[in-house]
């Protein structure tokens, strides 16, 4: 794994570094991952095309700062922004899985249009979180500063991140609890800031004018069916996948399917 610093903050990034490659895919992992849960698409596409996992700030091997105002899905997106240029990269493929990196990757096209060729949004809700939602991460922000123990959360995330009749529940489960197990509290605290207080982006959806692939999971249990199709209505050129067997970490769950998936992206653009 590479590392960069931006600013003050280091980021961890996993990348195949395939000379000269036509293609950039930038993926951005799902709260409460890291770049690791990328490892099936970096192994299948690694000889094809140049494909780089950040770790977001506060996970994995990124810094992860105590103030939980350092974490938004803005300073995400910027700080994607700032990876790619300090690696000369001048536009890229941008997939963000979950709520959490398909906001940061709406961002991004939002905050460096430029740097975007086309947009994958795999599990994502466009929309800001509702007060509920918001109540919820409050709840779970303050068990993890009072008991500072995240197994207890861990095994309630789990349950409702992957599809419960999913044919390699066991499989997923077993890689979303170890990739989820080795974040730090501050930075699941973090996540769950920038969760909170993340943009609304459903009006806007209308002025993406990339290709852009929508997939969801047929089981997914944190995004609605209706969010995905009122997505497909409002982006111009767009494709909607439906992955059966899989629910809200359908790029975990059902790797070789998404990635079928983003093929036919690519061969559209």
């Amino acid at each position: 794994m590479a590392e960069a610093m931006l600013g003050d903050i280091r980021i961890h990034y996993l990348d195949t570094e395939l000379p000269d490659a036509d293609v950039i895919l930038l993926l951005l992992h799902a709260f409460p991952l890291q770049a690791g849960m990328w490892d099936e698409q970096l192994r299948r596409f690694g000889d094809q095309y140049r494909l780089i996992a950040p770790d977001l700030k506060g996970f994995g091997g990124s810094d992860a700062p105590n103030d939980p105002a350092a974490y938004s899905v803005e300073s995400y997106a910027d700080d994607a922004a700032g990876l790619l240029s300090l690696l000369d990269l001048e536009r890229a493929v941008v997939a963000g899985q979950g709520v959490l990196g398909g906001q940061v990757a709406l961002a991004l096209f939002e905050r460096h249009r430029e740097q975007v060729a086309a947009l994958v949004l795999a599990g994502v809700s466009p929309d800001a979180a509702t007060p509920e939602e918001a109540a919820a991460n409050a709840t779970q922000q303050h068990w993890i500063r009072v008991e500072g123990d995240l197994q207890l959360l861990i095994n309630r995330l789990v349950d409702r991140l992957v599809g419960r009749e999913t044919s390699r529940r066991a499989e997923a489960v077993r890689l979303a609890r170890q990739l989820m197990g080795a974040n730090p509290p501050a930075g699941w605290i973090g996540g769950l800031e920038a969760l909170t207080n993340r943009p609304d982006f459903g009006p806007d959806l209308d002025k993406i004018d990339v290709p852009t692939l929508v997939v969801r999971g047929a089981a997914d249990e944190l995004v609605p069916r209706e969010t995905a199709d009122a997505m497909v209505v409002q982006i111009p050129d767009v494709e909607l996948v439906t992955v059966a067997d899989a629910g809200h970490l359908v790029s975990l769950e059902q790797p070789e399917a998404v990635s079928r998936a983003v093929e036919g992206l690519l061969e559209r653009i």
